[in-house]
């Protein structure tokens, strides 16, 4: 049986822009059969999450990322939370309820990647001016009048979600580069194309752009539907 018939732990693989993204879905299945990835420290990390949730999040990444690289290579944590990736791989880790994706390159492919997995039912509105400056919602509008061009007809949250996804996304992969943080705010929407699901972004603030070297930023977004939940995949890679 191969690794992508194996019963327990189905995950499926995704093409957002040039990023692949492995999708592990939630199942009823035990975390027991995932146990064999993990390291001792990292087994010992997996006790200490309270949440039944987070503790499989992070078993299932652990074993999917190492489904991926076909060995088991090592993952510490850096100081400000983000994962170590070992030479020569550049990778993203992200996770919904349950939900676990992970996408895994050999470098010198690119610099960075990130991506983002969320779902649209978590989305709201009132969140909107935390996420969006005044005339990223005027372009937000707009996507919402032309998507019917395209034959579609997303919802506002729907969008939001993309956008959030797509901000996170920026995060993850440019702040192993030039480990400053940034938010939201920084990272400014010029355009969205509904038919290539593509977002085009600049970075605001002038610390990162002079670390990374990075004016605009070009993410990709991907959205299915999975037992009544829409979910929308992310990715930014420089």
């Amino acid at each position: 049986m191969s690794r992508m018939e194996t019963k327990q732990a189905p995950y499926q693989n995704i093409l957002c822009g040039p990023v692949l993204v492995s999708w592990l879905h939630r199942d009823k299945e035990s975390d027991d059969i995932f146990d064999a990835a993990l390291f001792d420290e990292e087994k010992l990390h997996a006790q200490t999450l309270l949440s039944k949730v987070k503790r499989s999040e992070f078993i299932r990444s652990r074993w999917l990322i190492r489904e991926l690289a076909e060995e088991k290579i090592p993952l510490p944590t850096a100081a400000e939370g983000y994962p170590i990736w070992p030479e020569p791989y550049i990778g993203s880790i992200s996770h919904s309820v349950g939900h676990v994706a992970v996408t895994l390159f050999r470098s010198p492919t690119f610099r960075s990647v990130g991506i983002d997995l969320e779902r649209v039912s978590r989305m709201k509105t009132i969140i909107e001016p935390r996420i969006l400056e005044p005339e990223e919602s005027i372009l937000l509008n707009n996507v919402l009048s032309d998507q019917s061009k395209f034959s579609l007809n997303h919802s506002r949250e729907f969008w939001l979600t993309v956008i959030f996804g797509f901000k996170e996304s920026c995060f993850k992969c440019l702040f192993p580069l030039v480990k400053k943080r940034f938010y939201f705010h920084d990272v400014n929407i010029l355009k969205i194309n509904c038919q290539e699901s593509t977002i085009e972004a600049r970075i605001k603030d002038e610390e990162i752009l002079k670390m990374s070297n990075i004016i605009k930023v070009m993410g990709y977004f991907y959205g299915l539907s999975y037992r009544g939940e829409i979910l929308v995949f992310s990715s930014v890679v420089v």
